[in-house]
């Protein structure tokens, strides 16, 4: 490469290097100075404190320590409340959300049933269709133990030989729904038994 090319570091490589050196001690010098004197600010403050602390009289250093305390609990309360104030909103909020969300699978559930009992087909297109609805909506707002329930029913809802187990997990979701919505969970059974007259024999 030609030298008329070449910057001041690549000419003088040792010079670049000792310049550079000097440059990081200075700063280093520079920033322990900085600390030194914030630390002697600290210091000074500490001491000028207790100085001034120890010229007062007993009655005031009591009512200069329960007005801190009483700042301090203030504070302290201040943000527990409004932690909670954000927890109750987001709980609401989710509530909410989920609300809509899950009222589309008791829906296809009911009209599962309703097809069932009137001998009537469930038309495969507006089943689909349905189905998305809600599984669109449980993406952004079902709880984890909904959606890993959700994701196994639909993994065999196509196999004949495990309704009486589909009809259980089915069962299994909306207690966690319930559960999701601030409503207890019920006995096993008893909610499939809106759907199925002989829910003994499914046992």
């Amino acid at each position: 490469m030609d030298k008329k090319n070449q910057n001041f570091s690549e000419k003088h490589p040792r010079l670049s290097m000792l310049m550079g050196l000097i440059i990081l001690m200075a700063m280093l010098g520079v920033l322990v100075l900085f600390i030194r004197w914030i630390f002697d600010i600290i210091i000074n403050g500490i001491e000028l404190t207790l100085k001034t602390v120890s010229n007062l009289d007993g009655v005031v250093i009591v009512a200069l320590i329960t007005g801190c305390i009483s700042l301090v609990s203030v504070i302290i309360s201040s943000i527990v409340g409004k932690f909670v104030e954000f927890k109750t909103n987001r709980v609401q909020y989710l509530t909410q959300k989920r609300e809509d969300a899950y009222a589309e699978f008791i829906n296809v559930i009911y009209k599962l049933n309703i097809s069932v009992k009137k001998q009537e087909k469930y038309p495969e297109d507006e089943m689909i269709n349905d189905i998305n609805k809600f599984s669109s909506k449980l993406t952004l707002w079902g709880s984890k133990s909904v959606v890993k329930k959700w994701v196994k029913f639909r993994e065999i809802c196509n196999n004949p030989n495990e309704n009486k187990d589909n009809l259980k997990l089915a069962e299994e979701i909306m207690n966690e729904m319930r559960k999701d919505l601030g409503t207890k969970k019920v006995k096993q059974g008893n909610l499939l038994s809106f759907f199925i007259n002989d829910i003994k024999n499914l046992k």
